[in-house]
C-alpha cells in the first residue's frame, strides 16, 4: 500500500512509495531512484546513475555478488507472492458476487410477499369502500385487515434481511479491500527487488 507520495526530480510527476520501499521508478519519464529516509524529512531520491558512478563504495565485490544472487531468489519469491495474492483477490471477488446473489435470494421472498399482501389489502379496502355491503363488506374488511397485518410483518422481515445483507456484504467488501492492499504491497516489494537487482548489476558491471 502506498504510504508516501513524492515528486519525480526529473518531471515532477507523483511517485507513490510503499512503507518499506527503497527503490522506485517514475512511470512518466522512466527515471529510477534509490529512496533515502531522514528523520522528520521527506524521502530523498537519488538517481541510479549517481550511485553507479560511486561504484561499490567500499563494499567487497564478493559481498555484492552474493547480494545479487540472493536478489534472484527474493524476486522469484516476490513474483510467487504477487501471483498468490492475485488469485486470492480474484477468488474473493467471485465469492462476493456469489454472496450478493445469495443475500438477494433471502431478501426477494420478503419483498414479493410484502408487495403481494399490500396489494391485496388495498384491493380489499377498495371493495369495502366502494363495492360491497353487509356480510360481504365485513368479510372484505377482515381480509383487508389480515392482509395489512401480513404486509407489515413481511415488511419487517424484509428490513431485517436487508440489515443482515448489508453486514454480510460489508464484511465481504472489507476482505476484498484487505486483499487489494496486500496485492499492492506485494507489487511494491517485487518492484523494489527488481530495481535493486538492476542497480547492483549496473554497479558491478561498472567496476569490472
Amino acid at each position: 500500500m502506498v504510504s508516501h507520495s513524492v515528486k519525480c526530480p526529473e518531471c515532477d510527476a507523483p511517485i507513490g512509495l510503499g512503507p518499506a520501499q527503497r527503490h522506485c521508478e517514475c512511470v512518466e519519464c522512466g527515471s529510477k531512484f534509490v529512496i533515502g529516509f531522514e528523520a522528520l524529512q521527506e524521502p530523498q531520491l537519488t538517481h541510479f546513475e549517481a550511485l553507479v558512478a560511486q561504484g561499490l563504495n567500499g563494499v567487497p565485490v564478493q559481498a555484492a555478488e552474493q547480494r545479487l544472487a540472493g536478489l534472484d531468489a527474493m524476486i522469484a519469491q516476490a513474483e510467487a507472492d504477487v501471483q498468490a495474492k492475485h488469485l486470492q483477490l480474484e477468488a474473493a471477488r467471485e465469492a462476493n458476487e456469489v454472496r450478493r446473489a445469495e443475500v438477494q435470494e433471502v431478501i426477494a421472498p420478503f419483498q414479493n410477499w410484502t408487495y403481494l399482501t399490500g396489494i391485496a389489502a388495498m384491493g380489499a379496502c377498495f371493495l369495502v369502500w366502494f363495492v360491497l355491503e353487509d356480510v360481504a363488506w365485513l368479510l372484505a374488511l377482515g381480509v383487508g385487515i389480515v392482509c395489512l397485518v401480513l404486509s407489515w410483518g413481511f415488511h419487517s422481515k424484509w428490513l431485517g434481511a436487508e440489515s443482515w445483507a448489508k453486514e454480510e456484504l460489508h464484511r465481504s467488501r472489507g476482505a476484498i479491500e484487505e486483499l487489494e492492499a496486500e496485492l499492492s504491497d506485494a507489487y511494491l516489494r517485487l518492484q523494489d527487488r527488481v530495481l535493486e537487482r538492476e542497480l547492483r548489476k549496473r554497479v558491478l558491471a561498472a567496476v569490472r
